[in-house]
């Protein structure tokens, strides 16, 4: 099994969260008018923009870990660290 590079793990967790951000700025506004909530742009913008990086990071993270290795073996790295 060949292992994917750290800029293709950070390549592939971007793409999935930029569809994940363009999904978030189309159902923030529903979601508002649907519960009678008023939020400014910039408001929405904001919470799109903290939950983008953290899932970026999140994406990242989780590709790192598993790369390479089958999900048994990475649970038990976590457990003896």
């Amino acid at each position: 099994m060949t292992q994917q590079s750290k800029i293709d793990s950070f390549m592939e967790a971007a793409c999935n969260v930029a569809l994940g951000f363009v999904t978030s700025m189309v159902m923030i506004p529903v979601i508002n008018w649907i519960m009678g909530v008023h939020m400014a742009v910039s408001q929405q913008m904001g919470f799109v923009g903290l939950f983008t990086i953290t899932s970026v990071l999140r994406s990242y993270l989780i590709r790192r870990a598993f790369n390479g290795r089958s999900a048994w073996e990475t649970f038990k790295c976590f457990g003896n660290s």
